[in-house]
């Protein structure tokens, strides 16, 4: 029997049993950390992040602020997908309108 959300019944759980069944699952797996050892690498930058942590305990900045900052990266970076694909259009535009004869060149700044 393959193991899937419908063999398992979990397709007929609501959202919230579901998640809390997502962090069982989660939290049964953290606590066999054992089977996933660390690489050398790891534990250096594991270290290293700590004693940064240790050093500098007020440079921190709250969770709200974070939330924030990635919010308004979202909205900028939508806006600029916007503006580019506008850009992108009248781009395409252009050679057509050059070919009517009503531009001098393919620029914007030809066209009368």
């Amino acid at each position: 029997m393959t193991v899937s959300l419908k063999s398992l019944g979990i397709d007929r759980l609501n959202v919230d049993e579901r998640r809390t069944l997502v962090e069982e699952i989660w939290a049964s797996i953290c606590a066999d950390a054992k089977a996933f050892p660390l690489t050398n690498e790891q534990r250096a930058e594991l270290d290293r992040r700590a004693a940064d942590d240790d050093a500098f305990p007020d440079d921190v900045m709250p969770w709200d602020e974070i939330k924030a900052a990635a919010r308004l990266r979202g909205q900028r970076y939508r806006v600029r997908q916007r503006a580019m694909a506008q850009w992108n259009y009248r781009e395409a535009a252009l050679p057509s309108i050059a070919g009517l004869g009503r531009c001098k060149d393919s620029s914007p700044d030809g066209c009368w």
